[in-house]
Protein backbone atom coordinates (compact mmCIF):
# COMPACT_ATOMS: atom_id res chain seq x y z
CA UNK A 1 0.00 0.00 0.00
CA UNK A 2 2.79 2.42 0.86
CA UNK A 3 4.45 1.72 -2.47
CA UNK A 4 1.17 2.48 -4.26
CA UNK A 5 0.79 5.71 -2.31
CA UNK A 6 4.34 6.72 -3.19
CA UNK A 7 3.70 5.92 -6.86
CA UNK A 8 0.54 7.99 -6.82
CA UNK A 9 2.36 10.97 -5.26
CA UNK A 10 5.22 10.66 -7.75
CA UNK A 11 2.80 10.44 -10.68
CA UNK A 12 0.89 13.47 -9.41
CA UNK A 13 4.15 15.40 -9.03
CA UNK A 14 5.21 14.43 -12.55
CA UNK A 15 1.87 15.58 -13.94
CA UNK A 16 2.10 18.87 -12.05
CA UNK A 17 5.65 19.40 -13.34
CA UNK A 18 4.49 18.79 -16.90
CA UNK A 19 1.64 21.24 -16.42
CA UNK A 20 4.07 23.79 -14.99
CA UNK A 21 6.37 23.36 -17.98
CA UNK A 22 3.48 23.96 -20.37
CA UNK A 23 2.40 27.08 -18.47
CA UNK A 24 5.91 28.54 -18.47
CA UNK A 25 6.31 27.75 -22.16
CA UNK A 26 2.97 29.29 -23.15
CA UNK A 27 3.59 32.45 -21.10
CA UNK A 28 7.26 32.65 -22.08
CA UNK A 29 7.78 33.94 -18.57
CA UNK A 30 8.78 32.51 -15.18
CA UNK A 31 6.65 33.82 -12.30
CA UNK A 32 6.38 33.62 -8.51
CA UNK A 33 3.49 31.10 -8.73
CA UNK A 34 5.89 28.83 -10.64
CA UNK A 35 8.23 29.02 -7.65
CA UNK A 36 5.34 28.11 -5.36
CA UNK A 37 4.30 25.20 -7.61
CA UNK A 38 7.82 23.77 -7.42
CA UNK A 39 7.61 24.07 -3.63
CA UNK A 40 4.41 22.03 -3.66
CA UNK A 41 6.03 19.40 -5.88
CA UNK A 42 8.92 19.29 -3.42
CA UNK A 43 6.52 18.71 -0.51
CA UNK A 44 4.79 15.95 -2.45
CA UNK A 45 8.13 14.23 -3.01
CA UNK A 46 8.87 14.44 0.72
CA UNK A 47 5.58 12.61 1.38
CA UNK A 48 6.44 10.05 -1.31
CA UNK A 49 9.80 9.47 0.36
CA UNK A 50 8.05 8.89 3.70
CA UNK A 51 5.81 6.25 2.08
CA UNK A 52 8.83 4.62 0.48
CA UNK A 53 10.55 4.55 3.86
CA UNK A 54 7.56 2.76 5.37
CA UNK A 55 7.49 0.29 2.47
CA UNK A 56 11.22 -0.32 2.91
CA UNK A 57 10.77 -1.00 6.62
CA UNK A 58 7.93 -3.42 5.86
CA UNK A 59 9.83 -5.25 3.12
CA UNK A 60 11.37 -8.54 4.01
CA UNK A 61 15.09 -8.68 3.51
CA UNK A 62 15.45 -4.91 3.18
CA UNK A 63 15.51 -5.02 -0.60
CA UNK A 64 18.30 -2.90 -2.13
CA UNK A 65 15.92 -1.79 -4.89
CA UNK A 66 14.02 0.18 -2.24
CA UNK A 67 17.15 1.96 -1.09
CA UNK A 68 18.03 2.86 -4.70
CA UNK A 69 14.51 4.17 -5.24
CA UNK A 70 14.61 6.17 -2.01
CA UNK A 71 18.01 7.68 -2.85
CA UNK A 72 16.86 8.64 -6.34
CA UNK A 73 13.63 10.14 -4.98
CA UNK A 74 15.66 12.26 -2.57
CA UNK A 75 17.97 13.32 -5.40
CA UNK A 76 15.02 14.40 -7.57
CA UNK A 77 13.51 16.25 -4.61
CA UNK A 78 16.75 18.15 -4.06
CA UNK A 79 16.99 19.07 -7.74
CA UNK A 80 13.38 20.33 -7.74
CA UNK A 81 14.25 22.40 -4.66
CA UNK A 82 17.30 23.76 -6.51
CA UNK A 83 15.13 24.84 -9.45
CA UNK A 84 12.72 26.50 -7.01
CA UNK A 85 15.68 28.30 -5.44
CA UNK A 86 16.89 29.36 -8.89
CA UNK A 87 13.54 31.06 -9.57
CA UNK A 88 13.01 32.43 -6.06
CA UNK A 89 10.89 35.59 -5.95
CA UNK A 90 13.79 37.92 -5.13
CA UNK A 91 15.70 36.77 -8.17
CA UNK A 92 12.64 37.06 -10.43
CA UNK A 93 12.20 40.69 -9.38
CA UNK A 94 15.84 41.74 -9.67
CA UNK A 95 17.44 39.60 -12.37
CA UNK A 96 16.61 38.10 -15.71
CA UNK A 97 15.79 34.40 -15.40
CA UNK A 98 16.04 32.61 -18.72
CA UNK A 99 12.82 30.80 -19.57
CA UNK A 100 14.80 28.49 -21.85
CA UNK A 101 17.12 27.34 -19.06
CA UNK A 102 14.20 26.81 -16.65
CA UNK A 103 12.38 24.75 -19.28
CA UNK A 104 15.52 22.66 -19.83
CA UNK A 105 15.86 22.05 -16.09
CA UNK A 106 12.20 21.03 -15.83
CA UNK A 107 12.56 18.73 -18.83
CA UNK A 108 15.48 16.98 -17.14
CA UNK A 109 13.37 16.41 -14.04
CA UNK A 110 10.55 14.98 -16.13
CA UNK A 111 12.99 12.36 -17.37
CA UNK A 112 13.97 11.70 -13.75
CA UNK A 113 10.29 11.14 -12.87
CA UNK A 114 10.08 8.58 -15.67
CA UNK A 115 13.06 6.80 -14.16
CA UNK A 116 11.40 6.85 -10.74
CA UNK A 117 8.28 5.26 -12.25
CA UNK A 118 10.44 2.55 -13.84
CA UNK A 119 12.16 1.83 -10.52
CA UNK A 120 8.79 1.46 -8.79
CA UNK A 121 7.56 -0.84 -11.57
CA UNK A 122 10.64 -3.03 -11.11
CA UNK A 123 9.98 -3.32 -7.38
CA UNK A 124 6.31 -4.09 -7.96
CA UNK A 125 7.22 -6.79 -10.50
CA UNK A 126 9.53 -8.49 -8.01
CA UNK A 127 7.18 -8.26 -5.02
CA UNK A 128 3.93 -9.29 -6.68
Amino acid sequence: MNLSNARSLIDHSADRLKQLQQEVYSRDLVTIPDHNALGEINKSLVRAYEHLDLAFEASTGKDSAYSELMEYTELVRKRIAAIAEYIRPYRLKNEHVSVYSVLNLIHGEQQAFNHLANLINQIKAVHV
